[in-house]
């Protein structure tokens, strides 16, 4: 078996696998470092992770090609963008990712001591989108903290958080088997001081609360200056975090009460009552900015546009009817229950309320002209014939003009009382409503039939003047009955008045006199 070859260290100006110069190194963490390097065929620089040397084996192998698969199948603004993956002459696996330029998350924190509350849920609303994608396509990262969360500063003069480091990530439903053999590599996976409790008690069903916890543990530290969980060794470190709770953050006048509720849910120790996605725990966090005026995040994108439409009901929720439930508290009178009118209510009538105003006034109008009218003796339905006629309706019978006269009885001597006056008492006319009935029947009874009557009405009268009795003589013996008169057929019905006579009241009723016998 031939002895393996020494390592080859690495140094600016190295090149890697014919298309990468290495140009300085950025940094160094638990599995390998990171150089800026320049594409030789793109002459453009990017960020290549190289493995560190002494835990270059099988497993990181495996690890780093993981991390490189997930990485570059998430497109997400906030999750640093991979874009090429390979291995050296060495045999050693390389990332090659898209350069940044700013701080992580933990230099901010080491620069400034603490950071204000809403900077921080400002930055981080960024992360937990990012985040929450991540769960969809079911990756798991398993090691957030303030060192992989990059804040890079664009060309406009903003800043995008960035998600680094997909190292041991995990997809959902991986086996147990799989799990271990990735994370056996001698030294610890992750830090500690951000592992859930499930991830303490060495449970292997994680799932994406477990990243919840980690991002309340990241916030915890931010606003503190300290992780919430302690311990003098590792074991005594995971103890604290599967037993202990939390000091809040308001004994160390960080946040309020409000944040610190939100906090303390992601730190429940059964997952159950955790907040059960990072979507929901963005929206808590986004809620509590909004409430204190702030309507954008980090990368000046709108609250109400990433995380609050349509998410908050538009009218309180009914409750459902319960028939036991006691009935509620009695509010006064009825007209406390009726809400009050606006002042732009007040001051538009409605326009059903007009229309009911204007036909009021005109029946009111119309009672006092019927009224005035009758008080004057007269009436518009006196004339109706010659009302039509004169606006131009047709009439049945002839006209005043073309009509034929009637021939009328002399008048008979004074002494002697009118026949027509004596028939109209008779009747209970007076003797005006009799000219009017008869005026009546010569516009509107055929002409030859009103030639009969008055044929029969001139024998009668001198029938009556023969025996020159009085109208008391009348009234006492039977009078001689006139022959009959035949009255042709009518070829038509006899038309019917469009509308009654009226009748005048009794008021205006001229008295009859009394019959004076002279005894002729």
């Amino acid at each position: 078996m031939l002895p393996k070859a020494p390592r080859k260290e690495y140094a600016p100006g190295a090149v890697i696998s014919d298309k990468y110069r290495l140009v300085r190194l950025l940094g160094e963490g638990g599995m390998g470092s990171v150089w800026v390097a320049e594409n030789l065929a793109l002459n453009a620089n990017v960020a290549l992770k190289l493995i560190r040397a002494d835990v270059a084996e099988a497993s990181a192998n495996e690890r780093f090609l993981s991390e490189a698969r997930l990485a570059a199948r998430l497109q997400h603004g906030a999750i640093v963008r991979v874009f090429d993956f390979g291995k050296t002459e060495n045999d050693e696996p390389f990332i090659v990712m898209e350069l940044l330029e700013g701080e992580t998350l933990g230099q901010r924190l080491t620069r400034l001591g603490t950071i204000d509350p809403t900077e921080l849920c400002q930055t981080l609303l960024p992360i937990i989108d990012a985040l929450h994608s991540a769960h969809g396509h079911g990756v798991i990262h398993r090691d957030l903290k303030p060192d992989n969360v990059f804040i890079a500063k664009t060309d406009g003069g903003g800043v995008q958080p960035k998600l680094l480091d997909f190292g041991i990530a995990k997809l959902r439903g991986e086996s147990a088997f799989h799990t271990t053999k990735l994370t056996q590599a001698g030294t610890l996976i992750g830090s500690p001081d951000y592992m859930s409790p499930e991830q303490a008690r060495g449970e292997t069903d994680l799932d994406p609360r477990s990243d919840v916890w980690a991002l309340c543990v990241l916030a915890y530290e931010c606003l503190v200056g300290k992780p919430p969980f302690h311990g003098d060794n590792y074991n005594a470190l995971l103890w604290a975090i599967i037993h202990d709770e939390p000091v809040p953050i308001t004994v160390f006048q960080a946040g309020d009460s409000e944040l610190w509720r939100l906090l303390k849910t992601g730190f429940a120790k059964d997952r159950a009552v955790r907040w059960e996605s990072a979507r929901k725990f963005g929206e808590a966090i986004a809620q509590w900015l909004e409430n204190r005026g702030i309507m954008e995040d980090a990368c000046n994108r709108s609250l109400h546009a990433s995380w609050l439409p349509a998410e908050r009901p538009t009218r309180p929720e009914l409750a459902p009817f319960d028939p036991m439930a006691p009935p509620p508290p009695h509010r006064g009178s009825h007209a406390a229950m009726v809400p009050l009118p606006t002042l732009t209510a007040l001051r538009r009538p409605r326009t059903v309320t007009l229309w009911f105003a204007g036909l009021g006034m005109l029946t009111l109008l119309g009672a006092l002209l019927l009224a005035n009218m009758g008080r004057e003796g007269t009436s518009p339905l006196a004339e109706p014939t010659a009302g039509a006629r004169a606006a131009g309706i047709p009439v049945p019978g002839p006209a005043p003009e073309t009509r034929e006269p009637v021939a009328r009885p002399e008048s008979p001597p004074a002494q002697q009382e009118d026949p027509g006056a004596t028939a109209a008492a008779a009747s209970g006319d007076t003797p005006r409503e009799a000219d009017r009935r008869a005026s009546w029947k010569e516009n509107h009874e055929p002409p030859q039939l009103a030639k009969d009557r008055a044929l029969a009405e001139e024998f009668n009268q001198r029938v009556n003047g023969v025996n020159g009795a009085s109208s008391v003589d009348a009234k006492r013996r039977p009078t001689a009955k006139a022959p009959p008169v035949e009255v042709p057929e009518r070829s038509s019905p006899r038309p019917k008045p469009s509308r009654p006579m009226p009748k005048k009241p009794a008021s205006e009723t001229r008295p009859v006199e009394p019959e004076v016998d002279f005894g002729i």
